[in-house]
């Protein structure tokens, strides 16, 4: 293009600057002369104003980004607050009472839709499991709700088996059982209640890097328990160690925790609740989870509908991708413009190009 532009304008100035005979070409100035600058300026300005419509619309997309970025660490970060703050309660109690609990959860998760549930995991001995499946039963004539009463009359511990089902253990194992003791709200979880984190791969790697690390750390992408749709979900779970002993070096942690509060979250929840809050549904969205060092690699969180779809160059040359660190785990939001971001943001100047 600037090659064309180059020969159409200043090929005939110069002939008509130093071309012979002068007295033909100076005749041409302006006839000729003034409408090729005319023409040359306006090319210039067009050029111009396409570049600054690049430049404002790759602004406004990495500031559209950034803000849902900021809005789904802050909500996963608000929410991690809440699971430390069930931690604290059963890090300044010995013994905390199932509706004590309810009471304790109940305005934290009116207040943060995003977290679809919280409870409070015992690290219990194969020795007492008994005595826990029947304390959760005798907890069960208290409750109001006849559901609650109901499920917790047949409330047993459930293991994963290799056929990828939770299903009550044939009799006690040796080791810890890490089951699911307390879990608010029942409705929609009640098909988690009871269930041993620890008899699964992916749970499990996370309860040992919690309880070694004396850190929050979050599952890797899973298919949760009470899960009906095919949505992946993830746990964060914090580790909660006996006061009245120490926890300082690492073996100090393995031998004297008690157990974890978890945050059970839905990753498509905590992205619609992003992108509404932000009102940015003109923004495609993939979050991957690439923490995973061998197969089978990164693996995918959420995205939005469109995420899917071939990219043009016009989305490439906005894409972006943004590194986010939740629990231990290392996530990436890959940012795409919609086709309905890419029209409203254009203007008629590239059909004048």
């Amino acid at each position: 293009m600037g090659d064309s532009i180059g020969v159409l304008v200043f090929l005939p100035l110069l002939l008509i600057a130093f071309g012979q005979p002068r007295g033909v070409w100076r005749k041409r100035i302006y006839s000729v002369g003034l409408p090729l600058l005319a023409a040359f300026a306006a090319a210039v300005l067009v050029f111009y104003l396409a570049e600054q419509q690049q430049t404002n619309q790759q602004l406004d997309f990495v500031r559209k980004t950034e803000t849902i970025s900021n809005e789904i660490t802050e909500r996963i970060e608000s929410s991690a607050e809440v699971v430390h703050s069930v931690a604290m309660l059963f890090q300044s109690s010995r013994h905390v009472q199932r509706d004590e609990f309810q009471r304790f959860v109940d305005r934290s998760l009116s207040r943060h839709p995003e977290i679809r549930a919280l409870g409070w995991i015992p690290r219990v001995p194969s020795e007492e499991r008994a005595a826990y499946e029947q304390a959760a039963r005798d907890d069960g004539p208290s409750q109001a709700d006849p559901q609650v009463r109901k499920g917790l009359a047949a409330f047993q511990f459930k293991r994963w088996t290799p056929d990828e089902r939770w299903v009550p253990p044939a009799g006690d194992e040796p080791g810890d059982y890490f089951p699911v003791f307390y879990l608010e709200p029942y409705e929609r979880n009640e098909p988690a209640l009871g269930i041993d984190l620890g008899s699964n791969p992916s749970r499990r790697l996370a309860l040992d890097a919690a309880r070694d690390s004396g850190q929050p750390m979050a599952t890797p992408p899973i298919m949760l328990a009470q899960e009906t749709e095919d949505c992946a979900g993830f746990l964060l779970l914090v580790p909660i160690y006996d006061n009245a002993l120490p926890h300082d070096t690492r073996a100090q942690r393995r031998d004297h925790l008690r157990g974890y509060a978890s945050g059970v979250f839905r990753m498509r929840d905590i992205v619609e609740a992003a992108l509404a809050g932000t009102q940015s549904d003109d923004i495609e969205l993939r979050i991957v989870d690439e923490s995973a060092q061998s197969p089978p690699g990164p693996v995918l969180l959420a995205q939005t509908p469109g995420s899917t779809l071939p990219l043009s160059s016009e989305h490439l040359r906005l894409k972006r991708v943004i590194p986010n660190e939740i629990g231990g785990r290392t996530w990436r939001l890959h940012f795409t413009p919609s086709e309905a971001y890419l029209a409203a943001s254009q203007h008629n100047i590239h059909w004048v190009i």
